[in-house]
Parts: structure tokens; sequence; C-alpha cells
């Protein structure tokens, strides 16, 4: 009796075939993601389709639309994914941080890495949110989560910092509107893109930045 087959075979079958369905969902997802970032960088927001990106992605239009419901969603999460560098929805804030267990004085360097890191994917999506923004509003809305969301980052960073590490006199809010703006992807994109700075030399100079500000 042990080896005959029991009731829960149907339900592992279920489960199996629930588990390859997501899977391929997720790859779906990822491609029309994949998909659209490269073709809004490559041609811009207003001249790239849903149906150019369902081609792209080697799906269906109504695969897009169902997944994402328009073109400024497809871009909003291909902005998310590039912020975290993977697609787990993890709150940056929540995500271990390489920097906590670092010298004190290397703690500045390993912030201008990782703004480098993460500016050198996101500058070129966020180029095409700017530029787009003033004509569609769910842009204009994204735009401006981004801008709240890196701010509000800039300030935890801040406040988490080691005891003795910042100057007695700083104004952790104020101080973090400025980290806000000089570590930010548009930042990166005018001295990278616009002025011929190498990754190198920004990486540097915001490295130099946190210091002067901070330390």
């Amino acid at each position: 009796m042990e080896n005959t087959p029991g009731p829960s075979r149907p339900g592992s079958k279920r489960a199996y075939d629930g588990s390859r369905r997501r899977a391929s969902a997720q790859e779906r997802h990822r491609r029309i993601v994949e998909s659209g970032a490269r073709l809004f960088v490559e041609y811009g927001f207003g001249a790239t389709s849903i149906n150019q990106i369902a081609a792209d992605a080697d799906v269906s239009p109504q695969t897009v639309y169902a997944a994402f419901g328009s073109k400024a969603a497809v871009l909003a999460r291909a902005v998310d994914v590039a912020v975290a560098g993977d697609y787990d929805d993890v709150p940056m804030a929540d995500r271990p941080q390489p920097w906590f267990d670092a010298e004190p004085t290397e703690v500045f360097g390993i912030a201008a890495s990782l703004s480098l890191e993460s500016n050198t994917r996101v500058g070129p999506l966020l180029r095409v949110v700017e530029s787009a923004a003033s004509t569609d509003p769910a842009l204009e809305e994204l735009r401006l989560r981004l801008i709240r969301a890196l701010r509000s980052d800039c300030a935890g960073w801040l406040r988490r910092l080691p005891p003795g590490l910042l100057r007695a006199d700083i104004d952790v809010d104020e101080a973090a509107d400025a980290i806000a703006w000089f570590a930010g992807a548009s930042t990166y994109m005018t001295f990278v893109a616009d002025m011929g700075w190498s990754p190198q030399r920004y990486e540097r100079w915001l490295a130099d930045s946190y210091r002067r500000l901070l330390g």
C-alpha cells in the first residue's frame, strides 16, 4: 500500500505546472523590460511603440499590455531594474550595504563606486524619462518619484553612517538634498556623456565631493 500512488500526486503536478508557468511569465517579463530599455535608449520614448517592444521581445502586443498596461509602465519598470541592478522587488534601503563593515576612511570611496555602478545603468534611461516627461504626465510623475526616492535614500544613508564620520555641524536634510544632486544619474550623464569625463574621473570627483561636504 505504501507504493500506491496517493492523492498528493495530482496536486504535485499542479504545483509543478504552476511553477513552470510562473517561470515562463517571469522570462517574458524580463524580455519585455530588456527590449523596452534598449529600444527607448536607441530610438527615444515617442518613437518606440508597444508593437516594436513586443516584436523585439518575441511576445504579442497583448502580452505587453497585459503585463504592464502602458509604454510608460515598461519604461518605469526598466528604470527600477536599472536602479537595483536586478529584478528582486526589495527596496534599496533594505538591501545589504557594502560599506556597513568598511573602515571609516573607505566609506565615501565605496559610496562613490556604488553610485557609478548604478548611474552607468540608470543614466541613459533617465535621459529618456526627462526628455519625454514634459509631454507625458506618467513620465513626469516617474521623474518626480525618482528624485524623491533618491533624496530619501541619501537621507537614510547619512543617518546610518558610522558615528563620528559626519561633521558635527552637518544638517542631514540639507546634505541629503546636495547628495541627491551630485550623486544622481543626471549629474553623472552631464559629466560623462556630455562633458567627456571618464567614469573613473567621475568616481574620484564624487568620492572627493562626499569627503568635502560631509567629512
